[in-house]
């Protein structure tokens, strides 16, 4: 078989490495994402817009051995990223920004289509479940409210791991809040504590309270397939941006149940990145562009861990190599020893998203399917419109019964005929769901 690798993109503009990395992030670490957008494309036949510029780049991004066509050349994309996503190409810019705004601009597109919205839910949503939990006495009060995970998730940059900079972001399994009201907050569930609930607040050591003893959790209740994590690893020292000095480490595989309401097991794979880069041998009074740094991304294709630097791609030997640049190591590439490296965003999949072993296969499959179903409806009103205004025929009725009459009219707006029968009566039909034949 084959092996494929991902292409380079041109940085044109010499300032848009955060918009080729964002564009290889949505290629080749969220691959669903990629698909839906293609089938998008081939339902609406667009040959031109956002969408088509976008697949253009998609199903042009992996070449096979042998492939000698160069890079991809994005320029045919800027006007369309200005436009619609209010990304400007000549301008510096950051990396998890374009990223969020493509996403954005997209699903305003997929919105007007059902399956592709709620697919797009599937994959970049989730929700978190906040529980209010007192305790007094043998008394136990709950009260829940759920709210949507908005992706890129921002995470603090300063902790050591990434599993801790999860749980200090907006997932916290338990944390004690005082001074809670709950005369005045209502709206709660009370009843009787149990043995469960004493072990896991109280490691077993539960004592009877005077006061309501308050905590807070907040853990997933419905996770994305996708993870986007934006870790957030610059804070302002004396009125410059700087890069935080500690190492977190990024795994490879993040089991997440333990953040999650029902304890359920959902693992998720390291699947790509965007990195920042500094170059340390240069001096910053010498050369502004430096300053700001650069942006570079790592990807997986077809098991093998690459480097995207623009138009350069090279191939990590394994997976310590990676994993040093992805934790702000030295990097063995001889064009990025003497740099600086903090990951900015990275990219996770929920690999088993459900009991069955072909189930993103299955995912797409459905999408291809509901496309298809309205591409052949919208087919067949296509062919009921203003041409038939004067033309006879009979509409079957309720016991098949077949009444004559003439088409005096058509709506545009609505894609309904009026259809005048001789005894006088008049009906307003979609005649695509209708039985009819022509005289």
């Amino acid at each position: 078989m084959t092996m494929k690798r991902p292409k380079g993109i041109k940085n044109i503009t010499q300032v848009s490495c955060h918009i080729n990395c964002a564009l290889q992030i949505l290629l080749h670490a969220t691959g669903l994402f990629s698909e839906l957008l293609i089938e998008y494309s081939n339902y609406n036949d667009e040959k031109s817009g956002f969408i088509a510029g976008l697949c253009s780049i998609l199903c042009n991004g992996l070449a096979e051995e042998g492939d000698e066509s160069g890079p991809i050349d994005p320029s045919h994309l800027y006007g369309l990223l200005e436009n619609k996503a209010s990304i400007n190409p000549d301008d510096l810019g950051d990396a998890v920004t374009a990223f969020r705004r493509i996403l954005q601009a997209t699903r305003q597109d997929f919105s007007k289509i059902d399956c592709l919205s709620d697919s797009m839910e599937n994959l970049f949503d989730g929700t978190v479940q906040q529980e209010i939990v007192g305790f007094k006495n043998n008394k136990k009060r709950i009260k829940a409210t759920s709210r949507k995970l908005v992706l890129p998730l921002s995470i603090p940059g300063n902790e050591t791991s990434l599993e801790e900079a999860l749980l200090h972001a907006t997932i916290r399994p338990i944390k004690e809040i005082k001074g809670y009201s709950w005369v005045e907050s209502g709206n709660h569930v009370e009843s009787e504590v149990t043995d469960e609930e004493k072990k896991a607040f109280f490691s077993n050591k539960y004592e009877s309270f005077d006061d309501w003893k308050t905590f807070k959790k907040v853990l997933f209740e419905k996770v994305p397939i996708y993870l986007i994590l934006h870790m957030q690893r610059f804070t302002l020292v004396d009125g410059t941006v700087t890069p935080f000095n500690t190492t977190m480490s990024v795994p490879l595989t993040m089991d997440i149940s333990p953040f999650h309401k029902l304890q359920q097991k959902n693992e998720y794979y390291l699947r790509g990145a965007i990195l920042h880069v500094l170059d340390l041998s240069v001096d910053d009074d010498d050369d502004d562009e430096n300053e700001n740094g650069h942006y570079i991304s790592v990807v997986f294709v077809d098991n093998v861990w690459f480097l995207i630097d623009d138009d350069i791609v090279v191939e990590f030997a394994n997976n310590q190599e990676m994993i040093d640049i992805l934790e702000g190591r030295c990097s063995t590439f001889a064009h990025l020893k003497h740099c600086h490296f903090t990951s900015v965003l990275l990219t996770y999949q929920n690999e088993k998203s459900s009991d069955s072993e072909n189930w993103q296969e299955n995912f797409m499959k459905r999408i291809k399917f509901k496309l298809s179903e309205m591409k052949s409806a919208g087919e067949v009103e296509d062919e009921y419109n203003e041409s038939l205004v004067g033309k006879r025929l009979r509409v079957r009725w309720s016991k098949g019964k077949y009444y004559r009459g003439f088409i005096s009219n058509y709506e545009s707006e609505t894609g309904r005929h009026t259809v005048k029968y001789d005894d006088g009566d008049m009906r307003v039909y979609k005649l695509s769901q209708k039985t009819i034949e022509w005289e």
